[in-house]
C-alpha cells in the first residue's frame, strides 16, 4: 500500500505500520495455505484468508484472528490467492481493494465465480462509496476503511460465518439441480416470475400489488404457486436458490 504510515492505538487496525524487516514472521508461510482435508470435522478451527500487500498489517490480523480461535492463511499476492482458490477450504476471505495485479473487486468475483462456500470482507485505505456499492452488490459481508476498529472487524468475521452457516443449511434443503442447464425459474409464468423477482428486491405482497396493479391476494396466489414450482417452502430458500440459478460474476 502507498498510504503512509501513522500510529494507531489499540484497538484499531492501523492503515500501516512499520515492523521490523528481521523479526522472523512468515505472514505467508505454512500457515497460509489451508486444505480441505477435514472441511466437515466438528469443531475444527475456521479458515480465514487475508489478502493485504502489507505484511505488517498480515501479521497484526493473523495474531488478531488466532487470538479468536481462527485459523488464518496470509497472502501478500492477490494473485496467489485466485491461483489456489480451488484447493481452499470454505471459510471467510478478508481482502483489500487496491492492490496489483488483482484488486479486491476482481478477487471477489472470481471466488463468487468458482465458489459459493465463502463470504467476504473487504477493507481499503482509500474509502470510494461506489466501490463499497459494488462489492455490497457482490455479496460482501460489509466494507470496512482502514483504519478500523479490531472490534469491528470481528464482528463481521463472525457475522460472515453466520451467514455461511446459514446459507449452508438451506441449501441442504434446496431441491436438486436439474439436469441440462434446465433451471426452476423456467417453470414460472410471466406473471410469477414478476411477483418473484419483486420478492427478491425485498418488496413486501403490498408493494407488488401496487407496482403490477394487481390485488394483495392475487400477489399471494401468485407467489404460492411460484414458490410450488420452485419446490421451495420458506423465503430463504426461495432466495438461494434464484441466487443458485442466476448468472455467475465474469
Amino acid at each position: 500500500m502507498n498510504s503512509e504510515s501513522q500510529d494507531c492505538p489499540h484497538p484499531e487496525i492501523p492503515r500501516e505500520q512499520s515492523c521490523p524487516s528481521d523479526n522472523g514472521l512468515n505472514p505467508v508461510g505454512a500457515s497460509a495455505h489451508l486444505q480441505a482435508t477435514q472441511p466437515d470435522v466438528p469443531n475444527a478451527p475456521r479458515a480465514v484468508y487475508v489478502i493485504d500487500d502489507d505484511p505488517a498489517l498480515l501479521e497484526m490480523l493473523r495474531l488478531t484472528l488466532a487470538e479468536q480461535g481462527y485459523v488464518a492463511g496470509c497472502y501478500l499476492s492477490s494473485q496467489e490467492f485466485v491461483d489456489r482458490i480451488p484447493e481452499l477450504e470454505q471459510g471467510v476471505v478478508i481482502t483489500d481493494q487496491f492492490m496489483i495485479p488483482i484488486s479486491g473487486l476482481e478477487v471477489q468475483s472470481r471466488l463468487l465465480s468458482r465458489r459459493t462456500d465463502f463470504r467476504v470482507i473487504m477493507i481499503t485505505g482509500y474509502p470510494r462509496i461506489d466501490i463499497a456499492v459494488k462489492a455490497m452488490k457482490l455479496g460482501a459481508v460489509t466494507v470496512l476503511d482502514k483504519p478500523f476498529q479490531r472490534e469491528d472487524l470481528l464482528d463481521a468475521v463472525e457475522e460472515a460465518f453466520r451467514i455461511l452457516d446459514s446459507v449452508q443449511d438451506d441449501d441442504r434443503e434446496l431441491p436438486p439441480e436439474l439436469p441440462n442447464g434446465q433451471r426452476y425459474t423456467d417453470r414460472l409464468s410471466s406473471r410469477e416470475t414478476q411477483v418473484i423477482n419483486l420478492v427478491y428486491e425485498g418488496a413486501t405482497n403490498k408493494c407488488i400489488g401496487i407496482r403490477l396493479g394487481i390485488s394483495i391476494k392475487t400477489v399471494e396466489r401468485h407467489r404460492a404457486n411460484a414458490m410450488r414450482k420452485l419446490e421451495v417452502n420458506s423465503i430463504a430458500r426461495l432466495i438461494r436458490l434464484l441466487e443458485r440459478e442466476r448468472p455467475k460474476p465474469q
